[in-house]
């Protein structure tokens, strides 16, 4: 028996609904997207502390970032990771919900100056209830440093200043150093 060689323009490949199927799209994602590592990025792209990408890595959004002390760091979508309920009684100190996931993927865009960060944050600040006012002045501060960096100087000084009076009244040492260390892009005050 001799065996022929087809050109490579008549090997036969899979058939063309493998290509469009959702559920091989689905079972692709969670197999291998889900299940393996991936290069996502170059180190060239973050050559310097506080440059980043934003990759989508099978059903995932990641945010890659070459920290102040040169290392890198990766942050996903926790959101998937969040449980029903967000009050988990076995930690009775510890809240899970939407707004706090909210919160830190704000805080961690304006670190590194997405101006997403801005829009995670305002929908965390929404969602706060009225009787956490130490987390709103966290929020606030993270909000002027979004927008600093994001080059709006008129809304880093408002948040700032609003930030600033909740600070004061709770006795937020903390909060109070973070503005200090506010960094305004140039413009005239407001």
């Amino acid at each position: 028996m001799t065996s022929v060689s087809l050109p490579p323009s008549l090997i036969q490949t899979l058939p063309g609904s493998v290509y469009t199927d959702p559920a091989v799209f689905a079972r692709e994602q969670e197999r291998i997207f889900e299940a393996m590592w991936f290069a996502v990025a170059r180190t060239g792209e973050l050559g310097a502390p506080g440059q980043f990408v934003t990759k989508q890595v099978g059903r995932e959004n990641v945010i890659i970032v070459r920290g102040r002390d040169g290392a890198l760091r990766a942050f996903d979508d926790a959101q998937a990771l969040l449980p029903a309920d967000p009050v988990d009684p076995a930690l009775p100190f510890l809240f899970l919900g939407g707004s706090h996931l909210d919160r830190w993927r704000g805080n961690a865009l304006a670190q590194v100056g997405d101006a997403e960060a801005i829009d995670q944050l305002t929908g965390a600040l929404a969602e706060l209830p009225a009787s956490w006012v130490r987390a709103r002045a966290g929020l606030l501060v993270d909000l002027a440093y979004a927008y600093a960096a994001a080059g709006n100087r008129d809304a880093a000084i408002s948040h700032a200043r609003e930030a600033r009076a909740i600070a004061r009244q709770i006795n937020s040492d903390r909060q109070l150093r973070r503005l200090d260390r506010l960094l305004l892009p140039p413009g005239h005050a407001a």
